[in-house]
């Protein structure tokens, strides 16, 4: 804002309404906006479960489950054919992937007559030793 005696303005102090006015403020005391948390309750230390781990707190909200990422390489028109069908059905192709690794699973473990043990040791990363690659 132009104040009078200010050269930067081009309008003229005898025309410009805002050349006589003034705008005081006083400032409010600083502590008056800090609000003191020294009195209140404290939240009580996290009881642990069974396992000696934390319990979370419990939302209203159900929690998501847990989900891991994978990647894999695909024929191109296999990825076409689950492209379209997650337009056509109106579904995300991870929901597609997934039903699909449910329904594989679930044939696999038929067959097995069961559910597979778990594994003695992790899965080394990339192809397995002795495989083509199928590009």
């Amino acid at each position: 804002m132009a104040t009078p005696g200010n050269k930067k303005s081009t309008i003229p102090d005898t025309k410009n309404p805002l050349a006589t006015s003034t705008y005081n403020q006083t400032q409010p005391p600083i502590n008056g906006l800090i609000v003191d948390t020294s009195d209140e309750k404290k939240p009580e230390a996290s009881a642990e479960d069974e396992n000696g781990a934390e319990a979370k707190p419990k939302d209203d909200k159900p929690s998501k489950p847990a989900k891991d990422k994978v990647t894999v390489v695909v024929p191109v028109d296999l990825m076409e054919r689950l492209r379209n069908a997650a337009y056509w059905r109106r579904e995300s192709l991870t929901t597609l992937a997934e039903e699909g690794l449910r329904l594989v699973l679930a044939k696999l473990e038929q067959k097995n007559g069961g559910p597979f043990e778990p594994m003695e040791k992790k899965l080394k990363r990339g192809r397995p030793q002795g495989s083509k690659n199928s590009r």
